[in-house]
């Protein structure tokens, strides 16, 4: 009775759409292009990622609520939730970045200038990258300056002055440079009070004189008495003082013979290179920066907010394109600058602008192929005309239920259209296939119309309610995007069902005389190939079904080496500058580009918080870098500490203000110990002479003899010209002295006396820190690399065990990633149980069941064989979904062919007949998702086009091969009478 209904409803809409054609016709196509027209005004993309994930009613009752234990169980949203919180309490922290390479500008200025040294070209670098990065930011300022509506940037942040916060600039420098300069003025402390006490040159060159003779006495390998840090030993301050004095030895000479100009000597004192902040430190002078773990900057970086659209498919589109032309513009005065632009933003950009390019294309292209396939097969063009046309009719009215029914598109749904264009001409091509078949037979236009509906429409309507349900099963995953996703396509495959049910019987009875034609009967489908290859596997069902048997023995083997790979910077096409910027970064930076947050209501809270993760590295071995308002900039508690110990060092080494102490005896006095000295420090170098190089040796020598020469000379000078003499050694001492008193009261005035609080900072970096309404963060970045699963997984784990409301880029990455993996793998398992369902609604027979998901089974498994057996194809996020798509699609052919079997009782003849009707509909379909593969740069979408194409493939040899070898095998005279009777 069910199927005398079923059979029954579709005759009565054969009868209806025929009797009036032109009526129906007209009817269909004006309701497809009233659905595009209202889409075209009412219908939305909404490119947000937060659209994708199941949405609150509000925020103010979740807002960092919930452990990781709900995360992982019971509200596996909570996570999204927290997120969504932070962003509104600390604003948006998606911005785009310029990033200017430093190293690559070296290279590219070395190539013009082969004779400069690294050092030479590292510092021209620098300085070329400051004026690009000045000049894209001046641009982007003027630009965000404009009306809301007009701009296309709505901030930039370049870098701050940090003399601007009144002496504190020296919290800015890193804490390694910082411990050594407090450790370089510890072991001057003496030499200091020394000068203080008697400010003249003799007592200059006494108390270097006594620092040579006790680095003499002390273990060369010793460590420093006080907070020096490592590698400021007796050596190091031995190499120091030498520098020193040859400074001081040399301009002190040119000035007594010549009167030569006062050049500082001061540099290498006690601020020797490499221990203040220099002009090179680009992150001192208030630069966002990158730098290695050796605190080499690498890049120099310029954060940019572009504006946002979330109502168009690519929400940074127009902000990007000024972007890129801006810095195109800035690059011509710069052309030697290696800068790209980098970030989330941009990776949008170019990952939906790529796409968006490649899926219009792979469209056109799969829809001309598909079309030169029907005619070359059909040889003719009436019929694959009109099945297109049906297939349009289909996805219009697809589109005016999304209008009606969802009223938007997001990142996955919007790639129905393709979807539809490879699978929904399948239910044509079945139509018109089984409609030809009966024309040759003899049959009139409408007889043969009505052995297609008594015949095909029921394992059309299998098919298509089969492939739906794979996609309605995403309904069940508590994931907006893929929801919407499997409600719109799933509808969209009943859709072109239904047009092609309703429009193409009348189109066909529009076009009778083209099919009543002779010449039209006469014409047969191209099925050499095909007949012939299934006449050889039903002579030979043994051997063709111990193939299969071994092809799935070897991919069930194959099947632990498959894994699932979750790194997103995997799927971006190759080359694009902004991944070449994040791996790079990735790899040299001392921390990783996104973080974790961890939110505090208070200073209490947050420090709490600060020390159990800092604890984290020792105790667990978890690698992590903090920053938080109580620690920005960083480690400013110790760096505060040192701050104090070198103003006490520094207390009592101020040089007064007085008049000249000069005595010409006093300091040849002096010259001459030096000397001595000298001599005894090089012979204790050549009792070490294998630590000690010949050019260093030379050095002690050549100093101790100008010292020598320069007593001699002061001496002469003195006796022969004493006023001379006071007017040019006496001169240089006073200028020596006052130089030294400038530079001491500088630095000490320099030295930070409290922190620096969010107030003082830029907007850029403490909104970062403080929220809204007065909530800390706590930004926790891992060393390790934080696109791959393991140590992200690691990272956060650590995290929860301290704060179960830990939000981040990180943890919602790690978790949507995880979250959408477990999703797809739930519309796998519902997909195949309605499958099943659908199935034994269909059959009602046990055997035919199973033997129609014969195909399907033995595709899915030698297609996960063939991608373990391949590095490349394996497992992601972008095509993990092709899993229940492929359950949907793939049950079609082994349904098709068991049904004709049921009919006609000949395993050989169902494979020829609907074989070619299979064949068809795989190929179109396979096209499709191959066009897809070959034209998508995304490699994420490529891997997804891959999959569905070698899957669909399969399903079709195993169902015109293996399952009619099978059938023969198991029913030589045809299926029991009970069972057709289903």
């Amino acid at each position: 009775m069910g199927a005398l209904t079923f059979q029954g409803f579709f005759r009565r809409l054969l009868a209806i759409t025929i009797a009036r054609p032109w009526v129906t016709v007209l009817f269909c196509l004006l309701t497809a292009a009233g659905c595009g027209v209202l889409a075209l005004f009412r219908l939305e993309v909404m490119s947000g990622r937060n659209e994708l994930v199941t949405g609150r009613t509000t925020l103010e009752g979740t807002a960092y609520s919930g452990g990781p234990e709900q995360v992982e169980a019971g509200n596996p949203l909570s996570y999204d939730d927290r997120y969504l919180a932070y962003q509104r309490e600390f604003g948006d922290e998606e911005h785009a970045f310029l990033v200017a390479d430093i190293p690559r500008t070296a290279a590219n200025l070395q190539h013009w200038n082969p004779d400069w040294s690294r050092e030479t070209a590292l510092m021209e670098a620098r300085r070329h990258c400051i004026e690009l990065t000045e000049d894209f930011a001046a641009r982007c300022r003027a630009e965000a300056s404009r009306p809301a509506g007009d701009r296309a940037v709505e901030s930039v942040f370049c870098r701050f002055d940090p003399t601007a916060l009144g002496g504190r600039e020296m919290l800015f420098m890193d804490m390694e440079p910082m411990r050594r300069l407090a450790g370089r003025i510890h072991d001057s402390r003496e030499f200091l009070r020394e000068v203080a006490a008697n400010p003249s040159l003799a007592a200059v060159f006494a108390s270097t004189n006594r620092r040579l003779k006790e680095a003499q006495r002390e273990n060369i390998e010793s460590e420093p008495d006080g907070p020096a840090a490592p590698g400021d030993g007796p050596e190091k301050r031995l190499d120091d003082d030498l520098r020193f004095l040859d400074l001081l030895v040399n301009h002190l000479r040119a000035r007594v013979r010549s009167g030569a100009a006062y050049t500082s000597v001061l540099e290498s004192l006690f601020l020797p290179a490499g221990l203040e902040p220099k002009p090179d430190d680009l992150r001192a002078a208030g630069y966002l920066t990158c730098r290695t773990k050796s605190q080499e900057d690498i890049f120099l970086l310029t954060a940019v907010m572009p504006r946002k659209d979330y109502t168009t498919l690519n929400y940074v589109a127009r902000s990007m394109e000024w972007l890129r032309a801006t810095l195109a513009e800035v690059k011509v005065n710069h052309r030697d600058v290696a800068a790209e632009l980098t970030g989330q933003p941009v990776l949008n950009d170019e990952e939906m602008g790529q796409s968006n390019r490649d899926m219009t294309l792979a469209t056109i292209v799969t829809t001309l192929l598909i079309a030169l396939f029907l005619i070359f097969v059909y040889r003719e063009v009436i019929g694959p005309l009109l099945c297109m046309v049906v297939l349009l009719v289909g996805v219009g009215w697809s589109v005016g239920f999304i209008v009606l029914c969802v009223g938007h598109l997001n990142l996955l749904s919007v790639i129905f259209n393709i979807i539809l264009a490879g699978v929904g001409v399948d239910y044509g091509i079945h139509f018109f296939t089984r409609f030809r078949e009966a024309l040759r037979r003899g049959a009139t236009v409408d007889d043969a119309l009505l052995e297609v509906v008594d015949t095909t429409s029921r394992g059309l309507w299998t098919g298509a309610a089969t492939t739906a349900a794979a996609f309605f099963t995403a309904l069940a995953v508590d994931f907006k995007g893929l929801q919407e996703l499997g409600l719109i396509t799933g509808a969209g495959m009943l859709l072109v069902l239904a047009s092609t049910m309703i429009m193409l019987p009348p189109l066909c009875v529009l076009a009778r005389r083209h099919f009543a034609d002779a010449r039209f009967r006469s014409l047969t489908p191209r099925l050499g190939l095909l007949t012939a290859s299934v006449g050889a596997a039903q002579r030979h069902p043994r051997a063709v079904l111990a193939l299969t048997a071994l092809a799935v023995a070897a991919s069930v083997a194959l099947l632990p080496r498959l894994d699932f790979r979750y790194n997103l910077l995997d799927l971006q096409a190759e080359g694009l500058p902004a991944v070449q910027y994040e791996r790079e970064i990735m790899a040299n930076s001392d921390r990783a580009t996104i973080e974790a947050v961890m939110v505090a209501d208070d200073a209490a809270h947050l420090a709490d918080l600060e020390r159990r993760v800092k604890r984290l590295r020792s105790e667990r071995g978890v690698p992590v870098v903090t920053e938080c308002v109580l620690d920005y900039p960083r480690d400013q508690a110790e760096k505060l500490a040192l701050a104090e110990t070198i103003r006490a060092d520094l207390a009592d080494a101020r040089i007064p203000d007085e008049g000249p102490r000069f005595s010409p005896v006093a300091l040849a006095a002096s010259l001459d110990d030096l000397s001595i000295n000298l001599a005894a420090v090089l012979a204790h170098l050549q009792e070490r002479i294998d630590g000690a190089p010949a050019a260093v040796k030379e050095r002690v020598y050549a100093l101790g003899d100008a010292a020598r020469v320069l007593s001699e000379e002061i001496r002469a000078e003195h006796a022969a010209a004493p006023a001379r003499c006071a007017a040019r050694a006496g001169a240089f001492e006073a200028e020596f002295l006052g130089e030294l008193r400038r530079k001491l009261d500088d630095f000490v005035s320099r030295l930070p006396a409290g922190p620096v609080h969010p107030d003082d900072l830029p907007p850029f970096l403490a909104s970062r820190l403080v929220g809204k309404s007065g909530k800390l963060a706590l930004l926790v970045y891992p060393e390790a690399d934080i696109y791959d699963h393991a140590p992200m997984r690691a990272f956060y784990n650590a995290l929860s065990t301290i704060d179960g409301n830990v939000t981040g880029a990180v943890v919602q990455i790690l978790l949507s990633s995880e979250y959408m993996k477990r999703g797809f793998e739930s519309a796998a398992v519902y997909a195949a149980l309605a499958i099943l369902a659908l199935l034994f609604l269909d059959f009602r027979h046990l055997p035919s069941l199973l033997l129609a998901l014969m195909p399907l089974a033995v595709g899915a498994l030698v297609t996960s064989g063939a991608m373990a057996a391949t590095d490349t194809l394996r497992f992601n996020l972008a095509n993990f979904f092709a899993v229940p798509i492929l359950l949907g699609i793939g049950i079609d052919d082994g349904v098709h062919i068991v049904h004709r079997f049921r009919q006609c009782g000949d395993a050989g003849e169902a494979a020829r007949n609907t074989g070619l009707a299979v064949v068809m509909t795989s190929v179109t379909t396979a096209t499709g998702f191959l066009c897809i593969g070959l034209l998508s740069h995304h490699r994420g979408i490529q891997s997804f086009g891959y999959v569905l194409a070698i899957g669909v493939m399969l399903c079709m040899a195993t169902s015109l091969w293996a399952l009619p070898a099978l059938l023969s095998l198991l029913y030589p005279r045809g299926m029991p009478r009970r069972a057709d009777a289903s």
